[in-house]
């Protein structure tokens, strides 16, 4: 219902184009803008780098980790739904206190090393899982706060003009 309410509010908007653009619309737009964006990644090498480095990170770590937590929860640690959840929570307060600890100060000097150290070494936690719920608990709130830290720096660095 959300979806239709969003997309009820984007067909009711009025959109007039920007003094000075021209007056392409419909799908030629799409496709213009498709063009300028392909290309503005491809001229822009940090943010194909960290795409491409993000896209190995997530297809390893972040993707396994949300499909095979309740089979490891139930199989590895005989734990139930309350289990999962208590994870889940991990997870999320994990993810909040990563993004808000690193939005609070300055973009770090050296900002790609220390985002790319965070998506690289943010997953080590999960290397020596011991078969106790407080240990997955605490990983995944360690690899999760470490992923939405170097996120928010990865955001903040798209809005920057360049």
């Amino acid at each position: 219902m959300t979806y239709l309410v969003s997309a009820g509010c984007l067909v009711a908007m009025k959109v007039r184009p920007a003094k000075g653009t021209p007056g392409v619309q419909g799908v030629a737009s799409v496709l213009v803008d498709l063009r300028d964006g392909v290309g503005y990644v491809k001229r822009t090498c940090w943010l194909w780098a960290t795409l491409l480095f993000a896209l190995v990170a997530v297809l390893f770590v972040v993707d396994p980790l949300e499909v095979l937590l309740p089979f490891a929860v139930r199989d590895n640690l005989g734990g139930g739904t309350e289990d999962y959840g208590l994870g889940l929570a991990a997870f999320g307060v994990g993810g909040a206190a990563g993004a808000l600890a690193i939005s609070s100060r300055r973009l770090p000097r050296r900002y790609l090393t220390v985002m790319i150290l965070m998506w690289g070494l943010g997953s080590l936690p999960f290397a020596g899982l011991a078969g106790s719920l407080w240990v997955v608990c605490a990983a995944l709130y360690a690899v999760v706060a470490a992923f939405s830290a170097a996120t928010v720096i990865w955001g903040m660095l798209l809005q920057r003009p360049h």
